[in-house]
Formats: C-alpha cells, structure tokens, sequence
C-alpha cells in the first residue's frame, strides 16, 4: 500500500469514527492521579508492588492503523499500542489479580484458523451443517468517545 493511500484511507476512518485529536495532552495529570491513589490506598497492594506499577516518563497510548490486505477496498482495523501509558503496569497487574481469584471457564475466542481446525477436529459434524464466520467490523460505534476528565 502506497503512504498516500494509508494516510487518506487512515484518516477517513478517523472522521467516519469521530475520531479526534485533543488540543491538550491529558497523560501527565493521568499520571499523577495513579501515582497519587497508588500512594493513598495499599488495601490490594503492598507499598513496593504499587510502587512497581508507577510507569516512569509516560507517554500517551499511540493510535495507528492497520490496513485489512485480505479484505476488500483494504478496510482499516485501528490499533492502540498502550505500552508506556501511566495505566499500562497497574492495569497489567489488576488483571494478574483477577485471573489468579477468577476462574474464566468459557472462552469462546480463537487465536487463528489452526486453533479453531484443532479444537473442532474430533467433533462430528453432521453433513447438513454450515459453518459462519462473522467479522465484527465496528463493535462499539454506539459508545461516545469523549476526552477522559481528568482533574
């Protein structure tokens, strides 16, 4: 895909989506939020894990896109990468917490085409049965993106 063709088709997604750019960068006041509820409740954490879940020298997630090569008029699927965010250590390790005290049983997600031949190999089909694959274009157009409050 030319750049020019991955920019305007990028952006075109992004207006299509109400998607826009905020005139201030919300990251540092974000950032001192967490550190000060970090700092103020060690009712789930000891002081040193809370201390560990302090990202230093945050950045606001990035937003990109990826083109759809397989699909038709090469649609685009955005891609947030939330790797130095203030949440991403807290968030990361809440979600260790829930999973050691949860047991999610049904997981009703596939990895890619291999997991799916090998989970469904030894179950017998009968022969008037027709398989679907749904491909969720947009699952949450109906939720307001608005900027966080942060104060």
């Amino acid at each position: 895909m030319y750049e020019s063709d991955y920019i305007s088709k990028t952006c075109e997604f992004f207006r299509k989506n109400n998607i826009k750019e905020i005139a201030y960068d919300p990251t540092p006041k974000f950032h001192d939020k967490i550190k000060k509820v970090l700092k103020n409740y060690n009712f789930l954490l000891t002081p040193i894990e809370a201390k560990h879940c302090i990202v230093m020298n945050p950045s606001a997630p990035k937003l990109r896109s990826q083109p759809k090569i397989h699909k038709p008029e090469c649609p685009i699927r955005p891609i947030v990468n939330s790797i130095n965010s203030p949440s991403y250590k807290i968030t990361n390790k809440l979600n260790n917490i829930i999973r050691k005290a949860y047991v999610f049983e049904n997981n009703y997600s596939i990895k890619n085409s291999y997991e799916l031949i090998n989970s469904i190999k030894d179950i017998p089909i009968p022969v008037i049965a027709k398989f679907a694959s749904l491909d969720i274009v947009n699952p949450y157009t109906n939720i307001p993106v608005l900027p966080a409050a942060v104060g």
